[in-house]
């Protein structure tokens, strides 16, 4: 039975599963773990039919909607009758209804840094880590503070620099949600089922949290589903 991941960094690698990811570089184990260097929205390099089952976590959304919906035809593809996907995504109907009934919860991202990518004149990428601007953890620093510290230590000068994203209101959480990963898109169950539909799956449905393939750390911000070819 195939089993495969798409855009997890070898999430599932100790499982037996075939994971597919920008991130990786080919390689077979000897307990039929596959680790192959793909791009989405590039094919699949499989077969018709070939696979029994996918899983994918947090991946759809930093790909374009015409992106996404590649990919997902390209699942369809390879799944076999019948067989089915599952999915977990960012819940975005969770956190714009913090924004709406201004619920605390909202700051929950601003508990932890995010990083943000500079790039310096060689082109050379390096990450840094600014504490969010908050009412929890207090003043970050600033642009300019960063844009100094980065040149002093690269001894560079520094040609692009993405500023810490501040969470000082609601909104600001939700521009969090949607800009500090990459993401392209926002994603409900709504949305997901009709991209389901309209490649051609019969059924989009919700599931639970499974432990023994979803992540628990990002339990809290997610939903799940299935789709059935």
């Amino acid at each position: 039975m195939l089993k495969l991941e798409l855009g997890n960094t070898a999430k599932m690698a100790k499982r037996g599963w075939m994971t597919l990811d920008i991130c990786l570089e080919n390689k077979t184990f000897l307990d039929n773990t596959v680790w192959v260097k793909w791009k989405a929205p590039s094919p699949i390099p499989l077969e018709d039919l070939t696979v029994s089952i996918i899983y994918t976590s947090h991946f759809l959304e930093h790909l374009y909607w015409d992106d996404a919906i590649r990919v997902l035809q390209e699942s369809f593809r390879v799944l076999k009758n019948g067989a089915s996907m599952k999915v977990c995504l960012p819940n975005a109907e969770r956190i714009i209804h913090g924004y709406v009934v201004r619920h605390p919860g909202c700051f929950d991202f601003a508990k932890s840094p995010c990083q943000s990518t500079f790039v310096l004149k060689e082109e050379e990428e390096i990450t840094y880590k600014v504490d969010l601007i908050s009412p929890i953890n207090g003043k970050a620093s600033t642009v300019s503070d960063i844009r100094e510290a980065l040149e002093n230590q690269s001894n560079t000068r520094v040609k692009k620099v993405n500023p810490p994203l501040q969470i000082f209101s609601h909104i600001d959480a939700i521009s969090h949600y949607l800009l500090s990963h990459d993401h392209k898109q926002l994603y409900d169950f709504e949305k997901l089922s009709k991209q389901a539909k309209f490649v051609g799956f019969s059924q989009c449905n919700k599931r639970p949290f499974e432990s023994e393939i979803d992540n628990e750390n990002q339990r809290f911000e997610s939903f799940y589903a299935t789709l059935i070819k």
